[in-house]
This record gives C-alpha cells, sequence and structure tokens, in this order.
C-alpha cells in the first residue's frame, strides 16, 4: 500500500510538472530571479540563438549575487552567465534590447532622468566603443532627450531608432532616426522628409525584402495622413505607397508589430477598426 500511495504522489508530481503552463522548476532552481528595494521589475528581454536569454529592467542583482545591474545575461537553464553587460550607475531602467540576425550586434536602451542611450555591444556585452550616444555622468554629452521605445537593427550595421525623441545631442530630431556604425545620424534616411509628426513611435520591425513596417500614436507620415498609426517604409526611410495601398488602416494607437515565419503581420493595440473593418486591438 505504502508503495502504491509513493506511486501515486510520484506521479502526481511528474504530472503536475509536465502541464502545459505549469512552472519549469529546472528554470533558475533558486527561484530569486532579479532583486531590488522598492518596487522593480524586469522590463525587457531577447533570447539567443544558443538559449541564453539578455535581460533588462530596474534590477539591482540576480539571485542575490552582485554583477547585474539593469541588464544581464542568463544560461538557457535561468541561472546568470559571465558577461561584460553593464551601464553607469546614472541609469532608471533598460527598457529595449534588440539583436541582429547574426546575433554579432546587441543594442540596448538605457534612461537618466529625461534622457536616454544607446549601447552596442557583442552577444557577450563588450562595448563597441566606436558607437557612442552620450554619457549622464557628463551633463554635456546629452544623449537623447526623449525616450526610445524601439530599436530594430538594419543589415548595413545600421540601427534605426523610435520613440518620444526630441534632441539627440544638439540636433532637433523627430521620433524616428537611423544610426550610423559610429552613432552618427544617417541623414540619407528619408532624406528631405518630415517623418511621423504629432505622436511616437512604439514599435518597428524589418521585413525580408528590406523594408519596414512602423507604429505608434502618429498622426502622419511624411505629410500624408493616410498613413497614421502605422506606415509601410522602403528601405531608405520613404512610404511605400504599395502597401495596403487601397486601406485606411488602424483607426487608432499601434503598440506592437510582429512578423510570423510566413510573412503574415500581426499588429496589436488600441485599435477598433483595420481598412473599415470592425477588429479590436489585434488584426492580422
Amino acid at each position: 500500500m505504502k508503495k502504491l500511495l509513493l506511486s501515486f504522489f510520484l506521479f502526481m508530481q511528474l504530472y503536475l510538472i509536465a502541464q502545459p503552463g505549469s512552472n519549469d522548476t529546472t528554470f533558475n532552481i533558486t527561484d530569486k530571479g532579479a532583486n531590488t528595494q522598492g518596487a522593480r521589475d524586469i522590463r525587457t528581454f531577447i533570447q539567443l540563438k544558443d538559449g541564453s536569454t539578455i535581460i533588462g529592467g530596474l534590477f539591482d542583482t540576480y539571485n542575490d549575487g552582485g554583477g547585474m545591474f539593469r541588464i544581464g545575461l542568463l544560461k538557457p537553464d535561468g541561472t546568470p552567465a559571465p558577461s561584460s553587460f553593464g551601464v553607469t550607475g546614472r541609469s532608471d531602467m533598460v527598457n529595449v534590447i534588440a539583436a541582429s540576425d547574426d546575433e554579432k550586434r546587441i543594442y540596448f536602451n538605457y534612461t537618466y532622468q529625461q534622457n536616454s542611450y544607446i549601447v552596442l555591444t557583442d552577444s557577450k556585452g563588450n562595448r563597441n566603443s566606436n558607437f557612442f550616444t552620450g554619457n549622464p555622468d557628463f551633463p554635456f554629452e546629452s544623449g537623447f532627450y526623449g525616450r526610445v521605445y524601439t530599436l530594430t537593427p538594419l543589415p548595413n550595421g545600421k540601427v534605426l531608432v523610435g520613440g518620444s525623441l526630441f534632441k539627440y545631442n544638439s540636433d532637433n530630431v523627430r521620433s524616428l532616426l537611423v544610426l550610423d556604425s559610429t552613432a552618427s545620424i544617417d541623414n540619407s534616411f528619408n532624406n528631405g522628409g518630415f517623418g511621423p509628426s504629432y505622436g511616437d513611435v512604439n514599435t518597428s520591425v524589418l521585413l525580408n525584402d528590406g523594408k519596414i513596417l512602423i507604429g505608434g500614436e502618429f498622426k502622419e507620415y511624411n505629410s500624408n495622413k493616410k498613413y497614421k498609426f502605422f506606415a509601410p517604409l522602403s528601405s531608405n526611410g520613404q512610404l511605400d505607397v504599395s502597401f495596403n495601398s487601397g486601406g485606411s488602416g488602424p483607426d487608432s494607437t499601434v503598440k506592437k508589430i510582429l512578423v510570423q515565419d510566413d510573412g503574415k503581420i500581426i499588429i496589436i493595440g488600441e485599435f477598433k477598426s483595420y481598412n473599415g473593418i470592425s477588429i479590436n486591438r489585434i488584426a492580422r
């Protein structure tokens, strides 16, 4: 009878662990995770091809250990991995992380007070010193005045930056721009155009053909009011008017864009219709 009961409890334990949606107790078995004093959290993460994960947020430590401040690398089992990821002590949070397709370029954004800064590293967190957007320890190196909400690495070694942006160092900027490999503004992107106006850029994706989709709260793009909330761009930043040419698109804010493996596009946000068809907050 004891053997039968033992077998039953063992079966039930394995059954519960194996249930879809149940906690995987083999992941980070200490179960302490990101920690700090006060109300703090993990804001963003990406998973690399080897199964490791880069996390970012407002945390000071991970598993009660040092060496992980605002951003860090985890092994596939959820435990900390040695890396050089880190930010200055003058950092409120890391809120965006993005990787190039070959994972040789990892970009992350961190904020300090009203400013935002972007860092370029390799997959182990070693910084590229040629890419420098400013230093919050020195007030005259202002970085971005505003908030970065989306980073999209481009195949030419550049990066697309979107958000609620007003200045980059001494330059006035719109809410969408491209930085080159030295963190200088690429003025060839959307040359002569106003870009998104009257609202933020929340999300951006790169398509397989090199074109770009952006979504957000903006009310027009390059003074074209048809392309509000959701805009298709060619690789040079100009509008691609062949995309959804006969439709009106979403009627309100787009929060996130996802491209599926089959090339279909999912958008989520605050909209209640797409091309005049009633559809609440998610469309494909």
